[in-house]
């Protein structure tokens, strides 16, 4: 979340040890790692905010030539998808492991557009959707059941990205996916 919704210091207990004074109510406490020591959750209530209040992390090597223009497509997309205020991006070029982050970055949703051809993007993905909705709905059932689309782009800046489309999902993932999705939502119910 921004800045703004932090203060920047730690929150300090009160003398009785609870956080009420910033209005943060004991959720819940279960024992730590040794019998003595409780883990205390406390939470608040956070005033709403907007997801362009959001920043979306990412990680590469670096952001230079063709390769950092085509990154900076895709954080763009995909920050621009869910509706992120910005990307923050740690760089480690120049570490010796590439573990370590040697530069960051904040790109605003802005910043990242101002290079691209956002208007020719979208329609590609709305060609892209149409298609998917077009192969689906075209089977006299409406497309019922399971599907597999599967993502290609050869590597390099502007390669084609190919669309394939299948009934059914393989036999080898559908029980993972399945059960994934089921757990998701299952969070999502228990989130509400």
């Amino acid at each position: 979340v921004e800045s703004f919704m932090c203060n920047g210091e730690p929150l300090e207990p009160s003398e009785e040890g609870d956080y009420k004074h910033a209005a943060y109510q004991l959720d819940c406490s279960f024992a730590g790692k040794s019998s003595d020591a409780m883990c205390n959750v406390w939470k608040a209530e956070w005033p709403a905010v907007g997801p362009e209040h959001f920043v979306e992390v990412k990680k590469t090597t670096h952001l230079n030539g063709m390769p950092g223009k085509f990154k900076k497509l895709k954080f763009w997309l995909q920050a621009a998808l869910v509706g992120c205020g910005a990307v923050v991006v740690a760089t480690t070029e120049g570490s010796q492991d590439q573990d370590y982050v040697t530069k960051l970055q904040r790109f605003t949703i802005g910043d990242l557009a101002a290079s691209l051809d956002t208007n020719r993007i979208w329609a590609t993905l709305s060609a892209m959707l149409q298609y998917v909705l077009r192969e689906t709905c075209s089977t006299g059932d409406g497309g019922e059941g399971a599907w597999m689309l599967r993502v290609t782009k050869a590597h390099g800046f502007g390669a084609p990205v190919r669309l394939g489309l299948q009934r059914g999902w393989s036999s080898s993932g559908n029980i993972e996916i399945e059960a994934r999705i089921d757990a998701m939502f299952d969070d999502l119910l228990q989130a509400v």
